[in-house]
């Protein structure tokens, strides 16, 4: 699952640029939307949920979005990428 940026392109008002991601075939839709030079917002949607998942396996979406929080290749050490988010102001919820 990656993502791939495109260039900034500016809006109509001064203050604000998007960001848009080609979605990748499990995501819809993600965009990243630049307030301010100091802040940020992003959301994504996978097309993916507890419906999704064989009977046996109820619950493996809710804990792969949790697999998050142990590391991954950019914030290898477990809740790295929570306490970067909140040295920055932001939060997470999975």
């Amino acid at each position: 699952m990656g993502m791939r940026m495109k260039k900034m392109k500016k809006t109509k008002k001064k203050k604000k640029t998007k960001t848009k991601m080609k979605p990748t075939p499990t995501m819809r839709k993600r965009r990243l939307l630049r307030l301010k030079r100091s802040q940020a917002a992003a959301a994504m949607c996978v097309g993916f949920g507890s419906f999704s998942g064989p009977p046996e396996a109820q619950g493996l979406a809710h804990f792969l979005e949790h697999m998050l929080f142990i590391g991954s290749i950019e914030f290898p050490d477990e809740n790295e990428y929570d306490s970067y988010l909140s040295k920055h102001g932001g939060s997470s919820n999975a």
